[in-house]
Parts: structure tokens; C-alpha cells; sequence
């Protein structure tokens, strides 16, 4: 993949060349009212589909909960939720100076000592020996401050380029916030001691306490895409999660403006930060991402003050409905309920039920909220209680009824992650099935066949938006040729053929004639509307 070429730049502003794009992007005056800069895109994309990405982002830092977790030179992730490698002997070493820094290998230890760490680990490791009664983010275990050293030592030490400060001091400061805000920045007054005392930086503290802002103003946060280790927990259907093992500063990426309907999204491929499009795209149509994603419009319009001030997106000026007064009081205590509240028992699944059927009673349809959380949480109960049908049957009701009709539509990952509940709910040789109460007869001779073609539709979902050499499509790549492999090569040498031969309904006008049939017939068994053919195939299509 090449840089963006001088073609792609206009006269204002240019592109920079760690940017990498075979797409032609354009820099130009936004068209969001008093939103400065804007990224377009000059031809026509899909949705998936690549729009840039930075790799090997330098202020990339690993969380604290994930230090001993995770290495901090290539990202790679292994824990209690599974690994994001298939390296069968991973494990991790510590720094020798600062034990804070782990590594997979020597070659990444190496690699990080000469680009960062060599310039970090000293100031990092003196602090710590020194002030080990530090809390919060002022402490130099904290993802937040060890970014901020980094930034601050990697420029000290020269090796930062002179146009590239310009873009990190340029970036757009947090405003001050009270202690009660959204925005304030817990341990502020500390962090600036500390760097004083350790002679961090040769900067006045005027500039750095405008840095450390406009760093809590534009980080982004790096979650990984990790497939759970099986068996599974009975409440757990989940296959696959998006771990936070830490967070960047790109400031290419910050150039990125608002929308609460955003055509854009990143992902994380170990510590290089891609742009992907949510959404089919126009060519010409400038490139927006979601600060923070709020269910409710006032939440979002109380986080959005900060950074925007009040947003006029198409979202905001018409939002979905809402539920009010003692009813939005209801639905709230359940979907936040925790602890001993949130136990998945019959007592709550009939709360839920009961939350979800008076929404609809009062008119608050699908694209309210927080109607797809009551049916994320019944679903989970449902799982608690070991209750297989009603398991499929209220997930099926959430991906073809709920979660089309959102507003915003659910993210790339939240799509394929629904998508494969759906699947593997059909799977009747997953372990997992021999502890549920079972389906009726009708359905398990349904559910084979329709596991296959929705595994089919997971994998060229899961192409379509990551990276072809990504362990998420080498993950589902393997796991698909070892339960379809062998039936997709046989289906193709047999020489009569039928309508539920193991080929997917994307490369056979018979199996989708087959495939609309019987999701109709399961979509009945569970009570649900017929749906059409547009409506079966282009569900959350790519």
C-alpha cells in the first residue's frame, strides 16, 4: 500500500506521508458549520472497505490491566477471553529496568527499546522506585500518564519531526471541566508536579498542560478483536470480544470530524489504526467518525459539549424516539442493574418482558431505546436459564426486527458479532447445546443446513472488513475449513445436485431460495413476521 499520492492533497492542507491509502483523499475546509478541516474521500467506497490506516502508531500505550497481557511493541494479546495470535507458545517478559513494559519476544523488545522506550524507561522507572503513592492517572503505571512521558521524552530526545510536533501541539485542547464534568481530567495538578520534579521535558509547563489536554481530547482507544477460548460459559454466546488493551494519539485520525450517524469507524490491528467505511460511501462525501457512542440524545449532547459544543448532526436534529418519566426510570434500573439485580432469573426475564411490551404499548418502536439492550439482557437471561428456544427466539427477534430498524445502525463489529450469535445458536454440535433444554424436532433438521450458510455469510462479512492477513480472518478462515471444508468439495463434485447442497446462498440463486424458505419457517416457529428476500439477504449486508 502506497502513501497518499500529491495528487490526492489539496493546496491547503496535506496529507502526511504515514498515512497509507490506495484510495484519493482530499484535505479541505469541512462542510459541518465551524468544523475547521475535513477528510473527503474522492471515489466511490464500500462498505468494509479500507479508506487508510497508520500503521505502527508511535503514542500507542498498553492499559495498565493489560501490561503483563499484552506486548507493548507489537499489541499481541493473550488473557482469561483468548489471544489475538496464533502463536501456540506466547507468553511475556517484563522490562529489566521498569518491569512495566512487556514483551513477546526479544525481537520486539529490541524494537521498542530503539524507537520509544530507551527515552521512557528511565523517567518511568525512577518515578515508580520513587513515588509509589501515586493514584489515578497521575500514576506512572497508568496508560494516560506513561502516553504523555512518552510524547514528552521521544521529543525531548529529538525524535520527533518538526511537522509532525506541529500536527501533536496543533491538535485542539480539552476545555476545562469541573470536577463533576464529563471532561475533567482527574490527577491534572499531580501529573504536572511530577514531570517538573523528574525533569521530564525542558517545555514550559503552559505548553504541557495544554498537551496533556488536547491528549485527553483526541485519544482514541485500541480494542482487539479476540476470539474466546471454549468451551464457553452457559451465560456467555458471545464467540468473540473486543478486548481495550490500550490507547493512541494519532493525530491524523483527530482531523476526522462528528457525526452521530457516522460513515466511517477505526479498528485496531495490533498498533496500526485503520479507518474503515461503516457504510457504502459517494465519492465526495466528506469522512466523519463518532466521538463517543451514547444511546440517549441528552447523554450524548452532555459528552459531545465538550469537544463540539451542541451537535446539529442529522441524528440530532431528528433522534429516535425515547422512552420518559417513570417508564424511562424503569427501563434505565434494569439495563444498569448489576450485581445480585442483574442475576439471570425468571423474576428478571419477566421484568424484562414486561419493560419491552410496555415500549411498544405506548408506540416506541424498534429504533428506540433502549429497546435492543432489553433484548440483549432477556437474552442473556435466557442463556442463564439454560433455555434453548427461547435463546434463538429472542435472538432472532433482535437481529431481524431490532436492530435494522436503529438508528444509528449497530458499528462493523457489533454487526458480525450479532451475526455470528445467530449462527452458532444453530450449531447443534457445539458443546455447549448438550446443556440447553433442546429445540424441537422441526428445528434442529432446520438448523444445520442454516448454520452453514450464515457461517458462509460471517466469513465474507469478516473479509470485507478486516485485513486479509488479520488474525480475525485467519481465525475464522481455519475454523470454517474444518467444519465446511470438506461438504462445500464434495457438494461441488457430486453431479446431482439439490437445493440444500452445502453451497452458500452467495454463490447459488438455489440456496437462496432454500436459505429464504426455511429462515421463514424458523422465523414462524419463533412467532416472528415472514421477512423477504431484501430483507433476509441484506440484513446489516456489507
Amino acid at each position: 500500500m502506497a502513501a497518499t499520492t500529491p495528487q490526492s492533497m489539496s493546496t491547503e492542507y496535506e496529507i502526511p506521508e504515514r498515512v497509507k491509502s490506495d484510495l484519493t483523499l482530499q484535505l479541505r475546509t469541512s462542510n459541518i458549520p465551524g468544523a475547521g478541516r475535513g477528510l473527503f474521500v474522492l471515489q466511490d467506497v464500500k462498505a468494509g472497505e479500507l479508506l487508510f490506516e497508520v500503521p505502527n502508531v508511535l503514542f500507542s500505550t498498553v492499559s495498565a490491566d493489560c501490561l503483563e497481557t499484552t506486548c507493548d511493541n507489537c499489541f499481541v494479546h493473550q488473557s482469561q477471553y483468548g489471544k489475538t495470535g496464533a502463536r501456540p507458545d506466547l507468553s511475556f517478559y517484563p522490562c529489566d529496568t521498569c518491569k512495566i513494559a512487556h514483551y513477546c519476544s526479544p525481537t520486539c523488545k529490541e524494537s521498542a527499546w530503539q524507537a520509544y522506550h530507551r527515552f521512557e524507561c528511565p523517567i518511568i522507572a525512577n518515578m515508580i522506585a520513587s513515588e509509589p503513592g501515586w493514584v489515578d492517572r497521575a500514576n506512572p503505571r497508568s496508560e494516560e500518564f506513561r502516553t504523555i512521558i512518552r510524547i514528552l521524552s521521544v521529543h525531548d530526545a529529538g525524535k520527533i519531526q518538526d511537522i509532525e510536533w506541529e500536527e501533536i501541539i496543533g491538535l485542539q485542547p480539552q476545555l476545562t471541566a469541573t470536577s463533576r464534568g464529563p471532561h475533567f481530567i482527574r490527577g491534572l495538578p499531580e501529573m504536572l508536579e511530577l514531570i517538573v520534579k523528574y525533569e521530564v521535558t525542558k517545555l514550559g509547563m503552559d505548553d504541557v498542560e495544554k498537551l496533556i489536554r488536547a491528549y485527553f481530547n483526541n485519544r482514541c482507544f485500541i480494542q482487539l478483536w479476540t476470539p474466546y477460548q471454549l468451551p464457553l460459559p452457559n451465560t456467555r454466546r458471545y464467540r468473540t470480544v473486543e478486548v481495550l488493551v490500550g490507547e493512541c494519539l494519532e493525530p491524523f485520525y483527530s482531523m476526522l470530524n462528528h457525526c452521530c450517524d457516522p460513515n466511517s469507524t477505526w479498528l485496531s490491528e495490533g498498533r496500526t489504526l485503520q479507518i474503515r467505511a461503516e457504510r457504502d460511501i459517494k465519492a465526495g462525501e466528506e469522512l466523519t467518525v463518532c466521538y463517543h457512542w451514547m444511546d440517549t440524545f441528552e447523554d450524548r449532547q452532555k459528552i459531545l459539549s465538550g469537544w463540539i459544543g451542541k451537535c446539529i448532526c442529522c441524528l440530532c436534529l431528528d433522534p429516535p424516539p425515547e422512552p420518559n418519566g417513570n417508564l424511562r426510570e424503569y427501563v434505565t434500573r434494569l439495563i444498569t442493574a448489576r450485581g445480585s439485580a442483574a442475576t439471570p432469573s425468571q423474576a428478571r426475564s419477566i421484568s424484562l418482558q414486561q419493560a419491552i411490551r410496555e415500549m411498544e404499548r405506548v408506540g416506541l418502536g424498534p429504533s428506540a431505546w433502549p429497546l435492543r439492550q432489553l433484548y440483549a439482557q432477556l437474552f442473556q437471561c435466557r442463556c442463564g436459564q439454560y433455555d434453548g428456544p427461547e435463546m434463538l427466539k429472542t435472538w432472532l427477534k433482535l437481529y431481524f426486527f431490532v436492530e435494522p430498524a436503529m438508528r444509528p445502525p449497530e458499528c462493523l463489529a457489533n454487526r458480525n458479532r450479532s451475526l455470528a450469535i445467530l449462527a452458532y445458536l444453530l450449531d447443534l454440535n457445539d458443546p455447549s447445546y448438550a446443556n440447553l433444554e433442546p429445540y424441537p424436532e422441526e428445528i434442529e433438521k432446520l438448523a444445520p443446513w442454516l448454520h452453514y450458510q450464515l457461517r458462509a455469510r460471517l466469513l465474507h462479512d469478516v473479509r470485507q472488513c478486516r485485513s486479509k492477513d488479520s488474525y480475525c480472518v485467519k481465525f475464522e478462515e481455519d475454523a470454517y475449513e474444518q467444519d465446511f471444508g470438506q461438504l462445500e468439495r464434495d457438494a461441488e463434485a457430486m453431479v446431482l445436485k439439490s437445493d440444500r447442497d452445502y453451497v452458500s446462498y452467495l454463490k447459488s440463486e438455489e440456496s437462496k431460495w432454500a436459505f429464504v424458505k426455511d429462515m421463514n419457517e424458523l422465523l414462524a416457529w419463533a412467532g416472528l413476521p415472514a421477512r423477504s428476500e431484501s430483507q433476509l439477504l441484506s440484513i446489516h449486508s456489507m
